[in-house]
Order: C-alpha cells, then sequence, then structure tokens
C-alpha cells in the first residue's frame, strides 16, 4: 500500500469514527431530551394526582356532612311525627272531656226545677 492510500484510509477510518461520535452524541441528546419530556410529564401527572386528592377528600367532607345533615331531619321529622300524635292524643282527650262535660250538663239541666232550665244553654 502507498503512503496516499494508507492516509486516505485512515481519514477514512477517522472520518468515520467522528461520524458514529456524533451520532452517538445526536442519539445521547435526543434520550435526553425524551427523558426530560417524561420527568416533566410526569410532575404534571403528580399535581393531577394531588388535586384528585384534593377533591376527593372534599367530596368525603360533604358527603359526611350531608349525611348528618339527613340523620338530624330524620330526628327532626321522627321528633314532629311524636309532637303530631301527642297533640292528636290530647285531642281526643280534650273531646271526650268536652263530651262528659256536655252529658253531665244535659244531666243537671234535665234534674233542675222548669224554672231554671231556661237560662241553662244547649250543648
Amino acid at each position: 500500500m502507498t503512503t496516499e492510500l494508507a492516509e486516505d484510509l485512515a481519514y477514512v477510518r477517522l472520518d468515520a469514527g467522528t461520524r458514529a461520535t456524533d451520532d452517538i452524541r445526536t442519539q445521547v441528546s435526543a434520550v435526553q431530551g425524551v427523558v426530560g419530556q417524561i420527568a416533566t410529564a410526569m410532575g404534571e401527572i403528580a399535581h393531577t394526582v394531588d388535586r384528585v386528592r384534593e377533591a376527593t377528600a372534599a367530596i368525603a367532607g360533604a358527603v359526611e356532612e350531608q349525611s348528618a345533615v339527613t340523620q338530624e331531619i330524620s330526628r327532626s321529622v321522627a321528633s314532629a311525627a311524636a309532637g303530631a300524635g301527642s297533640v292528636r292524643d290530647g285531642a281526643r282527650e280534650m273531646q271526650a272531656v268536652a263530651d262528659r262535660t256536655a252529658h253531665n250538663a244535659r244531666g243537671v239541666a234535665a234534674r233542675a226545677p222548669r224554672n231554671t232550665r231556661a237560662q241553662v244553654p244547649a250543648v
């Protein structure tokens, strides 16, 4: 081989090595760029997960509060129903007392002398 040919071969080998090194650098740079994008995306995902966690906690708190309010309404309705029952029972008792009073008044009026009957109103 001639010196010139040997130099050309050495240059081609050197040039091929330089191109391979440049290709590797380009590929490494591209991988680093993708890794950076992945890191950014993972940060965004973590932020979104935190927001979902906060929203879930807020929803759970609202559901718990709504449950407590519903229980209070239920207790109030039960209390009102019991009160209505008491009022109903009281009204029945008052009606019975009024009936007995009217019956007794009629009995007294029937036994009263005739001249006083006109003064007792009919019930």
